[in-house]
């Protein structure tokens, strides 16, 4: 079967119009995740958020709905130095937390409460231990790909 670039490019024509008004879902492009700012509670926060309550205590939920306490300790920007020049949304950094040695969190997602934050989930991931206990790690990732 033979096409002419006459028909090639008639068709092509028609397909891009047809996607066009269709809003781009034939080409894959649906907006199917909420932009940042637009969702849950954690979304609505940033990197100063979480710096300007840096050594204060955040209580994360375990399974047995018991309260676990974990001091924020560092909040660390590690965007490409490419990309540090500060953008609505496009950010990546990564919440160090400490916690006492007899309280146990695995790797999960927790509703987490702060006194001055509120209610969030956040997915979280042992970081082993130092001197002061559990090292519990967070990384929250805004940026393009």
């Amino acid at each position: 079967m033979t096409i002419s670039r006459r028909k090639f490019l008639g068709a092509a024509v028609v397909s891009t119009g047809i996607a066009l008004v269709m809003d781009q879902s034939m080409l894959g492009q649906v907006d199917s995740v909420p932009p940042i700012g637009d969702g849950d509670a954690l979304s609505q926060m940033n990197f100063l958020s979480f710096f300007e309550n840096m050594n204060t205590e955040f209580l994360f939920l375990n399974k047995d709905r018991v309260q676990v306490p974990a001091q924020l300790v560092a909040v660390d920007d590690v965007r490409p130095a490419t990309k540090r020049k500060w953008a609505q949304g496009k950010e990546n950094f990564i919440l160090r937390f400490h916690g006492h040695t007899r309280f146990e969190l695995k790797q999960g997602t927790y509703e987490v409460e702060h006194f001055a934050l509120g209610e969030f989930d956040l997915f979280i991931t042992e970081g082993g231990s130092s001197t002061s206990g559990r090292v519990f790690i967070a990384v929250i990732n805004r940026m393009d790909s």
